[in-house]
């Protein structure tokens, strides 16, 4: 790979001009879709016809969310000229289908330079089949890759073994990955506006084939709220919501139709309690669940400790570890993306230690034994991993951190001890400091500026910070948003 460009969209339109197919690739919120928008705008200046397929159905730059757009750049926009609909905000799930859906956009007639803004995902398996899959359903020629990390950029092997022209490109200072809300609001925006031009209309049950994943028939209150897509021989007519399944008839709110559909295509797109257009949840009876594994304790030695309250907010889950009368630790468990994140660090016995690997962020209220005893049982099971644990709390956190750390002889890890970045709440500012076991100096990081107390935003979540006292000394409460 050649070294980085820098964010220059007049630079690296230099360096597409010639191409004919090019997929942008990068994490969410990277700035996939404004480089895309940023070079149409500067080669449309040099009269180059652009076309774009957005192939992010669950945070789309233009056209329809739950659907695979193609647009052409005309008078400083895209304008939408054909979609192909997914009924899904899920691209890592349903990823055949996608890429199914951008091989036929690609086969409609049309001249131009062609880009692809794939969706942000760029781990596991789900990331290399879809990288995969799009460089060969579009021809790609050339792969934009955006990244922070240009010396390590993601899915680098797989990169390597596609035989395409790589460019990596450092995103714009002004990239930042919104949270999930607002993902949601902004396409529930788009989807709103998509409806104003819809009618209510009726059909019959069993006129045409039901395909996809959609709920049981016979479970009525599964259906309000959820995508449909009318398709005619594979195509896609309109996209449309479900109002309600009564006598055996859909209610649906969709545009005109010129011909009648031979299938309605209904996946796990729907509208969520408070309105805003999300993945619905599998329909069944309600009632208690197993809880997940990746979250479940280990069982308390003794009852003492009282029942532990257990929270299930989207794909994420919180349980208090210790219960209600045991050590402060509240772990919450983002499953899909194999992330921890805690809150307080109370005796950590009954976590099981590979989840310690998968902890990115812990927040501590203050440095009592009970809220802080915990951090021993991370360390130790942090041993011999290369990524840095950050640690958030009041200030002089880093300080007790760094004792704890410091009592201990490291003689036998070498460099290889396990790393931490703490972060005090100062006011408005963080203060932030790099600690490593084996290391007993403390290094100043610097500093950030924390509006209205915001410690961690990115694109799973954002905690808030608000400085109170207890019994004398500083203490941080904190509050999740999803």
């Amino acid at each position: 790979m050649h070294a980085s460009l820098a964010y220059s969209p007049e630079l690296i339109a230099d360096r597409v001009a010639t191409a004919k197919r090019v997929l942008l690739f990068g994490e969410s919120g990277i700035g996939k879709s404004t480089l895309a928008t940023d070079l149409a705008r500067v080669l449309a200046e040099a009269d180059h016809a652009c076309l774009c397929i957005g192939a992010d159905p669950g945070s789309p730059s233009f056209g329809i969310p739950g659907a695979v757009c193609l647009g052409r750049w005309h008078q400083d926009h895209w304008k939408l000229t054909a979609m192909e609909a997914l009924c899904t905000l899920d691209a890592g799930r349903f990823r055949l289908p996608l890429v199914a859906a951008v091989r036929r956009l690609v086969e409609k007639p049309a001249n131009g330079l062609l880009f692809i803004d794939g969706p942000g995902i760029v781990r596991s398996v789900a990331g290399a089949e879809l990288l995969t899959g799009l460089v060969e359903a579009a021809a790609i020629d050339t792969i934009l890759v955006l990244s922070r990390h240009p010396e390590k950029p993601p899915l680098a092997n797989e990169l390597a073994t596609l035989g395409r022209e790589i460019v990596l490109v450092l995103p714009s200072d002004h990239a930042h990955p919104p949270s999930k809300r607002q993902r949601a609001r902004q396409r529930s925006l788009q989807w709103d506006a998509h409806l104003d031009r819809t009618q209510t209309r009726e059909f019959p049950v069993h006129q045409v084939l039901l395909t996809g994943t959609p709920p049981p028939l016979d479970i009525p209150r599964a259906w309000p709220g959820r995508q449909i897509a009318l398709l005619r021989e594979g195509a896609t007519l309109v996209m449309g919501e479900v109002l309600g399944l009564v006598d055996e008839k859909f209610r649906l709110r969709i545009g005109g139709i010129s011909e009648m559909p031979d299938q309605f295509l209904v996946r796990d797109c729907c509208r969520n309690d408070q309105d805003l257009l999300a993945t619905c949840k599998p329909a069944g009876v309600v009632g208690p669940r197993p809880m997940p594994p990746d979250i479940a304790p280990y069982p308390a030695a003794e009852k003492s400790t009282g029942p532990r309250p257990l929270l299930r907010i989207g794909d994420a889950t919180a349980i208090l570890v210790n219960g209600v009368f045991g050590d402060p630790l509240l772990h919450l468990r983002l499953h899909n993306r194999k992330r921890s994140l805690l809150f307080d660090l109370g005796e950590g016995g009954r976590l099981p230690a590979r989840l310690a690997h998968q902890v990115s962020d812990v927040f501590i209220s203050h440095a009592h034994i009970d809220h802080i005893s915990g951090f021993l049982w991370l360390l130790r099971s942090r041993i011999g991993l290369a990524a840095t644990c950050r640690l958030f709390g009041p200030p002089g956190l880093a300080d007790r951190i760094a004792c704890l750390i410091n009592g201990i002889h490291w003689d036998r890890i070498g460099e290889d001890g396990p790393r931490f970045a703490v972060g005090e709440l100062h006011h408005d500012r963080l203060l932030v400091y790099g600690l490593q076991a084996g290391r007993e100096k403390t290094e100043c990081l610097g500093e950030k500026s924390a509006p209205d107390g915001v410690l961690l935003e990115d694109a799973d979540c954002r905690v808030r910070a608000a400085a109170l006292n207890h019994a004398g000394i500083p203490v941080l409460a904190y509050r999740l948003e999803l």
